[in-house]
Parts: structure tokens; C-alpha cells; sequence
């Protein structure tokens, strides 16, 4: 009987043994990790300070598994539109791996949750500001499967450029004089995104704060005049968070002769159907402060230099 019992004990270790072994070998080695540096490219040779990308001093990644649970954040360094993260990533495992690169925390009116959610403030968006400017970029990434890569970012904002050939005029001049401000108002703008699939909800309809235009002079308006005498200034500049497959706002500008709060229009001048799309520029230009004229309008991709006669709308007076 004692042989017997012993027999049995011997037989039971084994068994346990063995499933142990087996469990070992056939489970994924998901301990394994390995850093893999992720480098990032903003989009287009820009040289202007609006729209330059130089305002994208930070960048955050945030990394989620494939069932879009939140694994980690790590900040990286960001400069002259290039940046560098590195991450810890367990090997054979599959990742969606968000990068979000914007100007400092004091300035910046974007915040993400770890959760995926991006939420647009509007209202601590400066007039005419490039600190509004930002750039995202989402991949898949398999664990281990390599060390390094590059990742191009691009912006999830459509730009609203609004341009004006007649700001010298004496007329503009005498009656505004070192008081011309201008304000955009912009149907169909955005205010949170799923960074994870790009999905934007809660449109709202936005007035940028009343911006001084001599502010802008020194910036150089993204289309050309069809006649050499004249050229475009900007009256007005403004980013909006719109859909992937873009949207049609109603887009108002107003210039003033004061920045009080009460203050009356001068002009108020409204382009129905305007074109938004993100990563592109929706130029608006023509005579606006003296002169009721056609409005022409051109949407360009990836934030190149458009002609002039890439597109006309007429502008209601």
C-alpha cells in the first residue's frame, strides 16, 4: 500500500510537471519588450511664418492596443519641424500609436485624454495666432518589428485665409488709420476628435477675437494678384478642426474701426459654401474693404501656393 501511494504522488508531480511545460511553451512571450524611436516630419517646404510648423515645439505619443485600450504616453522633443519619441513596446504585439505635436501647454487650446478624446478650445484661440496650428498622425505598429521609423504628421485643421487687395488705399486709410481690425466667423468647425479613428463630433459655429491687421504685415497672404500692381494682404487668419472627408461652412468677415466689445461692423461681407478640409487651405481674397466685388475662393492641398484663377465665387453684397 505504501508503494502504491508512493507511485501516485510520483505520477501526480510528473503530470503537473509536464502541464506546466507545456503551458510555458505555448503561451506568447509578451514579457519580451523592445524601444523602438519614432521620428516625425510635419508636412511641406513652408518658409512663411503662418502655417510654418515651427510653432510645434512639443509632441506627446499616446499608445493604445488593439482594441483601443490606453497603454502608455510618453512625451518626446520636438524641434525645427522635426521630432523624437521613444517607447518600451512588448514584442509580437499589436499596437495604434498616436502622435500629437502643438506649441507649449500655456499657449496651446488643444487637450487629449488618455481615453483618445481631443477637445478644441475655441475661446483660448488668439486672433491671427500660428500657436493655434497643431499636427497628428496615427499608425499600427507591431511590437519588435523594428527600431526605428519615421512617421509624417499631418494637420487635422483646415487654415481660413482671408485676403485683401486695397489695404493702402486712401479711402482704407483715412477712414481706419492704425485701427482696422478684422473677425471671421466660420460655420461647421469642430470641437472634440477621436484621436485614435479621426471621428469628429459637436460642431459649432465660431467667431475668431477682433485681430489688429497691421499685426499681419509682415506676413505674406498664399496667392499672387492676377494683375502685377496689386497684391493680397491679410485681412484675417484662423484653424478649425473639421472632418477627414471635409465640410461646407458659412463663412462672415467683418472689419472694424474699434476692438470694443460693442463695436459695428464697417464691412460684413459672407462666402456661402466655402470648402473646409483638413490639411488644406481655404483662401478667400478680393477688394473687401472698399469696393463691392466678386469674392474669389481656392481650396489647395497640403498647404502649396494656389493661382488666383483656380477658382470664383461671387460674394454677396
Amino acid at each position: 500500500m505504501k508503494h502504491l501511494r508512493t507511485f501516485g504522488l510520483m505520477c501526480a508531480t510528473a503530470l503537473i510537471s509536464v502541464a506546466s511545460s507545456c503551458s510555458k511553451n505555448e503561451a506568447p512571450d509578451t514579457a519580451a519588450s523592445e524601444t523602438v524611436t519614432f521620428s516625425t516630419l510635419l508636412p511641406g517646404k513652408t518658409t512663411r511664418a503662418f502655417a510654418d510648423g515651427n510653432a510645434a515645439t512639443t509632441l506627446t505619443c499616446y499608445v493604445y492596443d488593439s482594441n483601443n485600450n490606453f497603454v502608455l504616453k510618453q512625451e518626446g522633443n520636438m524641434a525645427n519641424k522635426m521630432g523624437s519619441v521613444s517607447v518600451t513596446l512588448a514584442k509580437g504585439v499589436n499596437y495604434k500609436i498616436v502622435f500629437w505635436a502643438d506649441t507649449d501647454d500655456a499657449k496651446t487650446p488643444y487637450s487629449i485624454t488618455n481615453d483618445g478624446v481631443l477637445t478644441v478650445s475655441y475661446d483660448k484661440m488668439a486672433a491671427n495666432s500660428n500657436d493655434n496650428d497643431a499636427f497628428y498622425g496615427v499608425i499600427n505598429f507591431l511590437g519588435g518589428s523594428e527600431a526605428q521609423k519615421t512617421v509624417e504628421l499631418f494637420r487635422p485643421l483646415a487654415q481660413i485665409n482671408i485676403g485683401t487687395d486695397d489695404l493702402n488705399e486712401t479711402a482704407v486709410t483715412a477712414h481706419y488709420g492704425e485701427n482696422l481690425y478684422t473677425s471671421v466667423t466660420a460655420t461647421e468647425c469642430y470641437t472634440t476628435m477621436n484621436i485614435i479613428d479621426g471621428t469628429v463630433t459637436n460642431p459649432i459655429t465660431v467667431t475668431t477675437p477682433k485681430g489688429l491687421v497691421s499685426d499681419m504685415k509682415t506676413e505674406t497672404f498664399p496667392v499672387t494678384h492676377a494683375e502685377s500692381t496689386k497684391s493680397y494682404g491679410y485681412a484675417t487668419m484662423m484653424y478649425a478642426l473639421v472632418p477627414t472627408q471635409g465640410a461646407t461652412s458659412l463663412i462672415t468677415f467683418n472689419s472694424y474701426a474699434s476692438n470694443a466689445a460693442d463695436a459695428n461692423a464697417v464691412v460684413s461681407r459672407q462666402v456661402p459654401n466655402a470648402p473646409l478640409k483638413q490639411n488644406f487651405r481655404t483662401n478667400l481674397f478680393g477688394t473687401l474693404l472698399s469696393a463691392s466685388t466678386d469674392f474669389e475662393i481656392n481650396i489647395n492641398p497640403a498647404f502649396k501656393d494656389p493661382k488666383p484663377e483656380d477658382g470664383n465665387h461671387n460674394l454677396p453684397q
